[in-house]
């Protein structure tokens, strides 16, 4: 596609007038106009900075935003690079990333990071660059048109999400080299609530993900299918079922996504939905295009009896403080609703504790036989 969008800077500060000295000069050379965006202490509503950024450099008439943290405020040829990048295929967004500097990055940004990256994964079906020294560009109309759930520091990653559900590829551009106060505070984890806040909204992300309504669409793009993935799936299973095997066989074959596949396969297999699973795992991990050949067979560790019977003695321990040890055609037979209530209960916390260590385990195999 491409084009020339019309770029507007935001400057996120955490007080307004913090910007750094020239910085909104240097801006103003250069041709962008600048909105100054004040955060509230410890960055608590920088989505909402961000939001309120948009609505003015829509009023202004532009098209692209580009954020900044002035904590990562250096090279103002930085701002150029992103809308230069933007132009090869808007509307997109783009995502700064400072060149490594040969030191080893602090152990709890590189934690983040790589959490953060799983979730991305997770909940795109692909490998998105999510660099955390606050430079991006985002078309307005995503900013503006979209009801975005956080408000906070993990808004910028449900950018990320929902702008790759709608369409828009997801860029990066390598800036210059970074200044001694970038990225200082910003690898440090927040407060016990705002992990609270983020996992909730990965968790909902994730759930949106499998669901099969359509995601809002800014862009046409082919990298979301909205379910069509699985439809066509579905056809060419009946078409030539050896071939549909051949292929999932070969799909999304690294050792991360094989290890996230097993480990969806067995919380869906531990499941009270035998009649369905196999179905459901492949619609899931058409959703979130994982190896579906992969998840069906390590769903089988689930097969009847022995995790479905731990997973009723789980439930029944919760509902009644003890363990199942009454066997007899009543409590079989008769109370099997119940049997299968206490099946339900107890797969939602087996289901993924126990696919968190195949998946574990899977990684760690590949990795060993792949050196």
């Amino acid at each position: 596609m491409g084009g020339e969008p019309s770029v507007a800077v935001a400057m996120l500060a955490r007080a307004r007038g913090d910007s750094p000295r020239g910085s909104i000069e240097a801006c103003l050379a250069l041709g962008f106009p600048v909105i100054e965006a004040p955060m509230p202490p410890r960055r608590a509503g920088k989505g909402r900075a961000i939001l309120a950024a948009a609505k003015k450099a829509r009023e202004l008439g532009c098209d692209a935003l580009i954020t900044i943290d002035v904590e990562a405020w250096g090279d103002p040829s930085d701002i150029v690079r992103l809308a230069e990048a933007a132009r090869t295929d808007w509307p997109c967004i783009v995502v700064g990333e400072f060149p490594p500097d040969g030191g080893e990055a602090p152990r709890p940004r590189a934690i983040r990071h790589g959490l953060r990256k799983f979730w991305l994964r997770l909940e795109c079906g692909r490998n998105l660059p999510d660099a955390l020294d606050g430079y991006r560009l985002y078309p307005v109309e995503l900013l503006t048109s979209i009801g975005f759930l956080s408000r906070g520091g993990a808004f910028e990653t449900e950018a990320l999400v929902r702008g790759a559900w709608a369409g828009l590829p997801v860029l990066s551009a390598t800036l210059g080299a970074r200044p001694e106060r970038a990225g200082e505070n910003s690898w440090r984890f927040g407060s016990a609530l705002d992990g609270l806040r983020s996992a909730s909204l990965h968790s909902w992300l994730v759930i949106r993900a499998i669901l099969p309504w359509p995601h809002p669409r800014l862009a046409s793009r082919s990298s979301s299918d909205d379910g069509k993935g699985f439809r066509e799936k579905a056809a060419a299973a009946m078409r030539s079922p050896l071939a549909f095997l051949r292929k999932l066989s070969l799909e999304h074959s690294g050792a991360g996504e094989l290890a996230i596949a097993a480990g969806v396969g067995v919380a869906i297999g531990a499941l009270p939905i035998i009649p369905f699973g196999i179905v459901t795992t492949i619609f899931v991990c058409s959703r979130l295009r994982l190896n579906a050949l992969a998840a069906v067979g390590a769903g089988n560790i689930c097969v009847f009896p022995f995790v479905p019977f731990l997973c009723v003695e789980l439930g029944h321990a919760i509902r009644y403080g003890r363990l199942w040890t009454e066997f007899s055609w009543e409590t079989i037979a008769i109370q099997i609703p119940q049997r299968v209530l206490e099946w339900l209960i107890g797969s939602l916390i087996l289901g993924p504790v126990l696919g968190a260590v195949v998946a574990l385990s899977v990684f760690a195999i590949i990795r060993a036989l792949r050196g």
